[in-house]
């Protein structure tokens, strides 16, 4: 499996259909989607779904695991906003793992800037401001900072698209060529 984790607008979503489309037997699976699934799921007593972020990725990573025995593909996971420290906990030696992000920028101003950049008219994030966005996301851009650190205490790949997001991604499509041909 790969799984693709990051901030918000770094890329994620978009180099996953990358993948998809140069791999097209690839399984892609997208955490937020199935957070939001699973989150309009309503029980038999009215409680609604919830689970820590290690048990959603252990289904994710369960999920996934079928996928590939099913189909024989590799499974492309856009592990949306989820922690890299949590991603890596249900990692196998077989897994993958790319953060994408803004360079570690601590200002939240900065990126907010560099999010907005990568913005398009039909996400449903266009028309946030910075409040609705740390409410919606988090602290983007502490995570940023902790997610580039983590990949470089653990020796992860992890790249800035700030500036230059379609050839960083290009560039990971190739790079991640050698995992689908096995």
């Amino acid at each position: 499996m790969i799984y693709i984790v990051g901030v918000p607008r770094s890329g994620k979503s978009t180099l996953a259909k990358m993948l998809k489309e140069k791999y097209k037997g690839a399984n892609l699976i997208s955490c937020e989607a199935l957070k939001n699934s699973l989150a309009t799921i309503e029980l038999d007593n009215g409680a609604t779904c919830s689970a820590s972020p290690e048990a959603f990725l252990k289904f994710v990573a369960k999920l996934a695991e079928w996928n590939e025995l099913l189909t024989g593909q590799r499974s492309i996971i856009d592990a949306g906003n989820m922690r890299i420290e949590d991603v890596y906990k249900i990692l196998t030696p077989r897994d993958r793992i790319v953060c994408l992000g803004f360079g570690g920028i601590a200002n939240k101003m900065e990126i907010w800037s560099s999010i907005k950049l990568h913005q398009k008219d039909y996400d449903y994030t266009c028309n946030m401001d910075l409040e609705k966005a740390t409410r919606y996301w988090g602290d983007f851009s502490n995570t940023d900072r902790e997610n580039r650190y983590f990949c470089v205490d653990k020796d992860l790949i992890y790249l800035d698209t700030n500036y230059d997001q379609k050839n960083t991604l290009e560039y990971l499509v190739d790079l991640l060529a050698q995992d689908f041909e096995d």
